[in-house]
């Protein structure tokens, strides 16, 4: 349930005051029900985001975080949404949660060993399809950062 607030409060971002530390292409935004560390994907243009992650703290040494991916509104729910990091076969699958007026949510719970493959990697692709009946899109994802932002969110208190 804390979790479900904590996504909530994040959700709710523009109107929270937040601390923000950049780390390359992470970031972690600190607000009053912890920390999270967030990357987004899209065009030269600002606020044109094709993709945002996000990956908060569960407090689970066996699963340690929970990851949530918001995309523009029209994805297929129908169809699948995963990350895979190059060179392997396998990915990680997540879960549509809901749409708003805006964007669509999925999220998955991210294992130990996951956490320290994202630490060691350079980039995954995230592939969903933004319309009904269009082919995927696969996104690149930069992992830039990612270990120092992970580790901030770790130790905020």
């Amino acid at each position: 349930m804390r979790r479900l607030a904590l996504i909530a409060c994040f959700a709710a971002a523009p109107a929270l005051s937040q601390e923000v530390q950049t780390h390359r292409d992470w970031s972690v935004l600190k607000g009053q029900g912890g920390c999270v560390a967030t990357t987004s994907v899209g065009l030269k243009e600002p606020g044109s985001g094709l993709a945002t992650l996000a990956f908060y703290d569960r407090n689970d040494a066996a699963v340690p975080a929970t990851v949530t991916v918001r995309v523009p509104l029209g994805a297929d729910l129908a169809s699948d949404i995963a990350y895979t990091h190059a060179g392997r076969d396998d990915a990680v699958g997540l879960a549509w949660q809901f749409c708003d007026d805006r964007t669509c949510l999925a999220s998955g719970a991210v294992s130990a060993t996951e956490i320290a493959r994202l630490q060691r990697g350079e980039r995954v692709f995230l592939a969903f399809r933004p319309l009904p009946g269009s082919r995927a899109l696969i996104l690149p994802v930069s992992l830039m950062g990612f270990t120092r932002s992970w580790d901030a969110v770790q130790a905020c208190d």
